[in-house]
This record gives structure tokens, sequence and C-alpha cells, in this order.
């Protein structure tokens, strides 16, 4: 908060200076509408914009030398959100199709591990679920359930158990197809839009991928 309080409209104004700038930026424009057509608006519009590409911001990678607890007390409670995460890979990894499938199997589909496990097997929790992010730059992979407070010490050894099954053991060969065939009949929904479409291409373009591998 002291630090946001520190913030002023000459800093905004120097940070939009420095970094909004025509030749680092990508338009992508989906529609009903030719190249040429296109290219007429942009310029009408921003044909006399100009400067050139700012430096890139300097990545920072955290590192963890150790497992890192965080709790939160709250007295009273009935129940404990549990959180668990570290970084992966960055965004325009080879291996970040291979891993969105382990995190369907794991704890991003409908019938992942996880629910079987905390919910269907010990009823511990609703709705246990793993989220795997792809961002420009570093990604995260992230586990989160509630659970009741009575079970908290149980339900964070049984995460920690799937987390080094997950990567010690070779996933069968239903739960493959099954979370292969949940990603393959979502994706659609995901471009059905003229705007999903315009941001799955940016997204693409982001991570260093041609425009065709949105399709």
């Amino acid at each position: 908060p002291l630090t946001l309080n520190n913030i002023g409209r000459r800093d905004l104004e120097a940070f939009r200076l420095a970094r909004f700038r025509p030749s680092a930026a990508q338009l992508v424009i989906a529609g009903d509408i030719t190249l040429a057509d296109a290219r007429k608006l942009v310029t009408d519009a921003f044909g006399e914009w100009r400067g050139v590409a700012p430096a890139p911001l300097p990545a920072k990678s955290p590192i963890r030398a150790k497992t890192r607890i965080i709790l939160v007390h709250i007295p009273s409670s009935e129940t404990s959100s549990i959180l668990m995460g570290n970084t992966t890979m960055r965004g325009g990894d080879s291996t970040w199709y291979a891993a969105t499938v382990v995190d369907r199997v794991f704890g991003g589909g409908t019938n992942n591990r996880l629910v079987r496990v905390l919910r269907d097997e010990k009823r511990w929790t609703e709705a246990p679920a793993s989220a795997l992010t792809q961002p420009n730059g570093l990604g995260m992979f992230q586990i989160g359930a509630e659970v009741r407070t009575a079970v908290t010490d149980s339900a964070v050894r049984e995460l920690l158990a799937q987390m080094r099954k997950i990567r010690s053991d070779t996933v069968g060969s239903d739960e493959l197809k099954r979370a292969q065939a949940e990603l393959a009949g979502s994706y659609p929904a995901d471009i059905q839009s003229m705007n999903q479409q315009a941001g799955a291409v940016l997204k693409a373009r982001r991570m260093g991928r041609p425009a065709s591998s949105v399709t």
C-alpha cells in the first residue's frame, strides 16, 4: 500500500511514454475484412503514431532453495483453504502441451485424480483442482482445495502424495485418453467468437508461434 500511494501521475505518464510504443505493439483483427481494408483502417487511426521499441524488461525468476510454508491463522474457522504451487516453464516452451495433458489428468479436468481421491473417496472437499498458467514469461502450477479444518493435515499429506505419484508413476491409458478427449473437445469453445480468435492469435504470436498454430 505504501508503494502504491507513492505512485503519481508523472510516474504513470513516464511509464506510458517508455512502454506504449507502436514498434513494440501487435495488432490482431479478426472478422470479415480484407487485409487491404484492415491496413487502411489502421493507417487512418494510427498512421501518425511513431516511436522505437522499448528495451525489454528484465526477467526475474524466483529461486526457491527449499519449501516455503505460509500459515494464515484464523481462529474458529470451520474450513481451511490450501494452496500449493511453484513456477514452471515459460510460455513458449515446447513441453507446454504435454504438461497441459498431465494437469488435466491430475486436477484440471472433470474426472481428475484430485476429485476422485479427495472428494469421492475421502469426502474432504467439494472441488479440489489444479491449474497451469501460460503467460509470456515464467508460468505457474497451482493446486487448491478448501477442506474441513479437522482434516487439514491429512489433506496436505494427500495432496503431496498425489503430486509425488503423478511425477513418478506412468499415466494409465484410460486416463490419458480421457484427458486428451476433454482438451480436444473443449478447445473449439475457446475460439468461437471473433474476440476469442483474435486473442488466441495474439497469444500465439507473443509465445513465438505462428498464427496457424491456433487452428
